[in-house]
């Protein structure tokens, strides 16, 4: 019996000891947070700035060329030391513009800035599914967002 209890001790400390050892803090785990953290806002900037440049790009330019334009450069962003959740809801966000083209395209002659096209083509009869195009880019965009945070 005694020998049974001391291999169940032997056992349990053994045990213990390893998940002792293996949920300790490594400095590489702040160093690995901070660099995903500088790759996420890096990825935030450049997105900020490719933004812009789209909803801008109809005054003079297709509506659905500028949506392009814009998937195309954040398709190629080096999304290394970016947590794979991030990455994967970012190029869901992505898939989500890119999804608009066949829309977009119907109205290539219209010119202005983004968001009030958006609202002109949406009250058009032709347009009247973009809106729903709207709520999953919305919605993909709150899940990059959140993936940003975590």
């Amino acid at each position: 019996m005694v020998s049974i209890n001391f291999a169940c001790l032997a056992a349990g400390l053994t045990l213990l000891g390893s998940t002792l050892m293996y949920s300790r803090p490594t400095h590489a785990a702040p160093e690995a947070s901070a660099a995903s953290r500088a790759c996420i806002q890096r990825v935030l900037a450049e997105d900020d700035r490719l933004a812009q440049s789209r909803n801008h790009a109809p005054e003079t330019a297709p509506i659905d060329k500028a949506v392009r334009t814009y998937a195309d450069a954040i398709d190629v962003l080096d999304y290394t030391g970016c947590p794979a959740a991030f990455v994967a809801v970012f190029r869901a966000h992505v898939a989500a513009w890119r999804a608009t083209l066949p829309l977009l395209q119907r109205h290539a002659a219209r010119r202005g800035e983004m968001h009030v096209l958006f609202k002109a083509i949406s009250a058009d009869p032709a347009g009247q599914d973009l809106p729903a195009y709207e709520t999953v880019i919305w919605k993909t965009w709150a899940e990059v967002e959140r993936a940003a945070q975590d």
